[in-house]
């Protein structure tokens, strides 16, 4: 008895992207920082703004360093393979 050979099914299409989960998330970190500081009695609040400083700070020194050292190692590369 010949059975034919199985076949693969074709891949899955790729999901497109929905601003509804950001939506989501946000709002869902808006509650939960709103109960955080109901919860604590608003000692919680002054933590968010000094966070949000700390998380900008580390952001700027992440592009503009890691531009910096990309283009210098983007160089090195092309010095080697010129030699």
């Amino acid at each position: 008895m010949n059975l034919p050979e199985p076949t693969r099914p074709p891949p899955p299409e790729p999901r497109r992207s929905s601003p509804v989960s950001i939506i989501l998330a946000l709002v869902l970190l808006l509650a939960a920082t709103t109960l955080l500081t109901v919860l604590t009695l608003g000692y919680f609040g002054p933590v968010i703004p000094i966070a949000t400083a700390i998380f900008l700070v580390i952001l700027l020194h992440y592009f503009v360093w890691g531009r910096w050292l990309g283009r210098i190692i983007r160089e090195e590369e092309q010095r080697e393979k010129q030699e």
